[in-house]
């Protein structure tokens, strides 16, 4: 079952449909889904980053664009729940990287990972307003 691309709701519930739980049952239980998963991977924070990896550059282009503030937000868009995100960026030791508070577009705000961005830049407007 191929979920790359996905958000983590999205991946939920057609994993629940591939296994024979249809999609009006498993819906409503998002929320309790995406809890068991958020202390899961609390629990297990140290394991946060095993199996992915920064590509070549990003560590720099985060140092530069962090080094611009405050007139660039440096947020974060990903299908991920956010504070599991969150938890990857730490263990990717880039975190500090980010804008604080911590801005972005996730997983855990839209099941359509297209929304993610408009949600992110939103947020990033709201945060510094153009001038």
């Amino acid at each position: 079952m191929a979920h790359h691309g996905s958000t983590d709701q999205a991946v939920l519930i057609n994993t629940l449909e591939f296994y024979g739980i249809p999609r009006h049952i498993s819906e409503p239980q998002l929320p309790v889904l995406c809890e068991a998963m958020l202390q899961y991977c609390r629990e297990h924070a140290g394991d946060s980053a095993d199996g992915i990896a920064l590509l070549p550059g990003v560590r720099t282009l985060l140092e530069e664009l962090t080094g611009v503030q405050p007139n660039v937000v440096v947020g974060l868009v990903t299908g991920n729940l956010e504070d599991i995100a969150w938890l990857k960026m730490e263990g990717l030791d880039v975190d500090a990287l980010f804008t604080a508070p911590h801005i972005g577009g996730f997983g855990s705000d839209h099941m359509d990972r297209g929304e993610l961005v408009r949600i992110a830049r939103q947020r990033a407007e709201e945060r510094i307003p153009a001038e």
